[in-house]
């Protein structure tokens, strides 16, 4: 399926609508700086082709279990990307360097506590039936999202 709407009244060729001073990537000068990282490469090629502005600035590299896996510096169009030396935060998941979930359950149990405190300070009864099936029902529920 064509769109007719990209394309120009004098040929077939596709026009760019946005980014036109968004220029495509020249081979050579971005091989040799990726320094052979040819998926980084081929992602530059094609966000270049499709249009697709990438801000390296707002990337990270993460070295996961770093006694295996050698530091290198990556480019992406010329820029060097900046790695991470501590937990990773992706998606709402915390990831620590050694591939462990320690600081995402820390995190995950300090706002569970501090939400639990301030419904039962908000609660202000005496009553242990009433407070304890508050706590019962907040903590099953904040338990499943730290699952």
């Amino acid at each position: 399926m064509v769109d007719k709407r990209s394309r120009s009244k004098t040929g077939n060729k596709r026009t760019p609508k946005r980014h036109e001073n968004f220029s495509p990537v020249q081979t050579g000068q971005v091989s040799r700086r990726v320094g052979g990282n040819k998926s980084l490469f081929s992602f530059c090629v094609w966000s270049r082709e499709n249009y697709l502005p990438i801000t390296p600035d707002k990337c990270s590299v993460a070295y996961f279990l770093p006694y295996l896996n050698p530091k290198h510096e990556y480019f992406f169009d010329g820029t060097a990307i900046p790695s991470t030396p501590g937990p990773v935060c992706d998606l709402g998941v915390m990831i620590s360097n050694d591939l462990s979930y320690d600081e995402h359950i820390k995190v995950c149990s300090r706002k569970a506590n501090s939400a639990l405190y301030y419904l039962l300070k908000a609660i202000k009864s005496n009553k242990l039936y009433c407070t304890n099936s508050v706590y019962r029902y907040a903590f099953s529920h904040m338990f499943y999202k730290l699952l």
